[in-house]
């Protein structure tokens, strides 16, 4: 009977405690799940007010492009010089730790342009070189704790390249007309090396034997050997391009490697022969061999290849990536790519070591479902909800700048070729391609009531496509100059009824209605300056032009303008202070707007009232340029599409009235 009685007693005491449990302390854990995180799922701090990011901030250039490459010789860090834009004269270095991906650039480095970086002389040892007048100096070393170790040279002449040896505490260092060769911090000597004014300024064009014996430079006659006792001149090579990206001594210490604009020389260090040329590998940036020597990576403008060194046999291809920087680990096991990220190929297999880590250039994104897609190297769609990369969709023809879902099965794919490709958004199969346009197509969006895809080109005309039919239904042109793809500006009604277009390179804008091409509205030099950004209300009724005026001053004014469409008037103007808007939004009830823009070296996003036309919130968390901004439907999340190749979902509800 006790035993009994017991039993009776435990079961209630275990009820009762399962009845707490779901009283109390479920609803606990299912709200904790949705409470505001302050770190993303790479254990990254996100900013104030954003509750989630997608893609990483790992090996993410700060600027538009990311050039040359060097691991470290123990393979733990990875150093690169980025340039602001192509052809930059003002480069600078960013350093990361290869394990965890965080960028490790120490603080008196940020910011600073630096022509040229090298790892050594010794283990733990890091040199840089800089412009004329820079404050640090043209030459520096620094340690691993990234303190300066020592300056060296006059910060008075500006600084090319650099290199160090491996075998003796010596840095070569190459000026506008000559080459210094320093040891212990002591100029060993120096030997005239005028060069010609390229139009790329390389930051390549040093390189040491494997063995310290040599030091290959560039010169105006060509490509010079020289020998690091004396400076005297061993070999010297006459080549005629006018621009060479990079030079490196290959492993084996038997020969010069120099890429060229047009060719790809080999020039032999151990006998008479003439240099090698392999005209079939142009367009180099910059290029690493293997080793063994069989092997040559190739980065360039056109794509990344891997060939056969001695019978030039292509080995693997990358057509669609632009590289201008490769680098190959010291243990051989992974080769480094600069794009706008840097991405990771295995040796074992030449394939992405992490699909994950690569991250294309995201230019746009769309919403659908829960699901947003994103645009730019690769076509990608995200889960919002669970914060992870559903799918990708590698476009044969060129980068993408543009898309549409149409439907539940489509997506139109459009940017750099004239060419629109249709997928299944399921399959991710190619279904078809529409001509498109004479030259590339930088928009695409749907028409839910004339079921017609509309696209607009560089050509200045506004297409549209009867996808069933797969033809051209009608064109409307309203510009009859060729413009740049990143010139033409368009954004499409809710409701698919309107298409408003501008060009950024000019003042003027034009609203046409698509079922007949009428033009219902057109401004006439309304406009102080360029326009930047447009976009439709949820009404339909609204839409946004932003333009800098005076760019030129210190802190220029961007003006957003709201136009009420039935009326042709003004409803709403707002004013803040930027350097330029890349992206607008509206909320779904018309009450908040979002500005995606840049002041100074800051990337922003500020969220504004409709109703008070005050300035409420500003998000700072990107990098790069805010390309889109995207609220959800019930308008209490922004989404916001970062050049940095990192999305950032926002939590607005704060905010709303």
């Amino acid at each position: 009977m006790r035993i009994i009685w017991g039993l009776v007693c435990a079961g209630v005491i275990l009820l009762t405690t399962l009845g707490l449990f779901a009283v109390f302390a479920l609803p606990w854990i299912g709200n904790s799940t949705r409470r505001t995180s302050t770190h993303d799922n790479f254990t990254e701090t996100l900013p104030p007010h954003a509750i989630r990011r997608l893609g990483t901030t790992h090996f993410v250039s700060h600027s538009n492009t990311s050039g040359r490459l060097e691991y470290s010789p123990d393979g733990r860090y990875l150093a690169s010089v980025s340039f602001e834009s192509m052809g930059s004269i003002r480069p600078y270095v960013q350093i990361w730790d290869r394990r965890t991906g965080q960028e490790v650039t120490p603080s008196q480095l940020v910011g600073v342009a630096c022509t040229g970086m090298a790892w050594g002389p010794g283990q733990n040892q890091f040199v840089t070189c800089h412009e004329e007048g820079n404050p640090l100096g043209n030459l520096l070393q620094w340690k691993i704790g990234w303190s300066f170790s020592k300056t060296i040279g006059d910060k008075d002449e500006s600084a090319h390249a650099v290199a160090c040896s491996r075998w003796k505490n010596q840095i070569a260092l190459q000026t506008a007309n000559q080459t210094i060769l320093y040891e212990n911090g002591t100029p060993l000597w120096a030997r005239n090396t005028p060069r010609q004014k390229k139009t790329w300024v390389s930051s390549r064009s040093l390189d040491f034997s494997p063995d310290g014996k040599g030091l290959a430079t560039l010169s105006d006659a060509g490509v010079v050997y020289l020998d690091t006792k004396d400076g005297k001149v061993l070999r010297e090579w006459p080549i005629l391009e006018k621009t060479i990206n990079a030079i490196r001594v290959l492993p084996g210490g038997r020969s010069i490697g120099v890429a060229g604009a047009q060719d790809f020389h080999l020039l032999p260090l151990d006998s008479q022969e003439a240099n090698l040329v392999f005209p079939e590998l142009s367009s180099i940036c910059d290029f690493a061999v293997t080793a063994d020597e069989s092997l040559l990576v190739k980065a360039g403008f056109d794509r990344t290849g891997v060939f056969h060194l001695k019978n030039r046999e292509k080995l693997k291809d990358f057509p669609r990536w632009g590289t201008l920087g490769v680098a190959i680990s010291p243990n051989g096991k992974e080769i480094a790519l600069s794009t706008r990220k840097i991405s990771f190929i295995s040796t074992k297999n030449w394939e992405l070591a992490s699909q994950e880590e690569f991250c294309p250039l995201l230019t746009t994104g769309l919403l659908s479902e829960g699901k947003l897609w994103t645009c730019g190297d690769l076509v990608r769609e995200w889960d919002l909800e669970k914060g992870t990369l559903m799918s990708t969709i590698k476009r044969e023809h060129g980068s993408t700048v543009s898309i549409a879902l149409i439907g539940d099965q489509h997506i139109a794919c459009a940017g750099s070729e004239p060419e629109i490709e249709v997928y299944n958004r399921h399959t991710r199969e190619k279904l078809f391609e529409l001509p498109g346009h004479e030259c590339a197509t930088s928009f695409v969006a749907w028409s839910e009531p004339l079921q017609r895809l509309v696209s607009a080109g560089c050509d200045g005309a506004i297409k549209l496509w009867d996808i069933d039919q797969r033809s051209l239904d009608r064109e409307y042109q309203i510009d009859n100059r060729k413009l740049p793809i990143q010139h033409f500006l368009c954004s499409i009604s809710p409701d698919g009824n309107y298409l408003a277009c501008s060009k950024s390179n000019s003042q003027t804008a034009v609203v046409i209605r698509l079922s007949d091409g009428h033009q219902v509205w057109k401004t006439e030099n309304a406009f102080e300056s360029a326009l930047l950004a447009t976009t439709f209300s949820n009404d339909s009724h609204l839409f946004s032009f932003s333009e800098p005026s005076h760019p030129k001053d210190t802190f220029p004014t961007v003006s957003l303008r709201l136009y009420d469409l039935p009326n042709r008037n003004i409803s709403l103007a707002l004013h803040t202070k930027a350097h330029g808007v890349n992206s607008v939004a509206i909320s779904p009830d018309n009450n908040l707007v979002a500005l995606g823009l840049r002041r100074d070296d800051f990337h922003l996003i500020e969220l504004w009232s409709m109703e008070t036309q005050t300035k409420i919130a500003t998000f700072d968390g990107h990098r790069d340029y805010v390309r889109s901004l995207i609220f959800t439907p019930t308008g209490d999340r922004l989404i916001s599409v970062s050049q940095d190749c990192t999305i950032l979902i926002w939590d607005v509800k704060p905010f709303i009235r």
